[in-house]
């Protein structure tokens, strides 16, 4: 027996399953990716030297061609910074358009690098 069940978070609502009376759920995995979020959000802002307005990115947020001052300097620059500071390796083969389209997208990237 299982009952669909949701939850908000911040302003994400979130879906689970009561299995078998269980009544609880492992929030790990989403605090893990809001950590990365909010790591890759403060490298991009650090990066950039986005001040305030690093607060201001969400996961939708668009990088390329809406932030100025992310331009190509800038990508080599955020891959440097966010290698170093969570030891992650990115090949030159990894990298794509798509990659840097949105914060969430550079996001699941990382995600999938850690």
């Amino acid at each position: 027996m299982h009952q669909a069940a949701h939850s908000t978070i911040g302003n994400r609502e979130i879906g689970f399953v009561i299995l078998r009376g269980w009544s609880s759920f492992d929030l790990s995995g989403i605090e893990f990716l809001m950590a990365t979020f909010e790591q890759v959000r403060q490298i991009v802002g650090d990066v950039l030297q986005l001040g305030d307005r690093t607060a201001q990115l969400q996961p939708d947020t668009a990088l390329l061609g809406n932030i100025p001052e992310f331009d190509s300097m800038a990508v080599v620059s955020v891959i440097t910074a966010l290698e170093d500071q969570l030891g992650i390796l990115v090949e030159d083969d990894d990298i794509t358009g798509e990659t840097f389209e949105t914060l969430g997208n550079l996001t699941e990237f990382v995600q999938t690098k850690l």
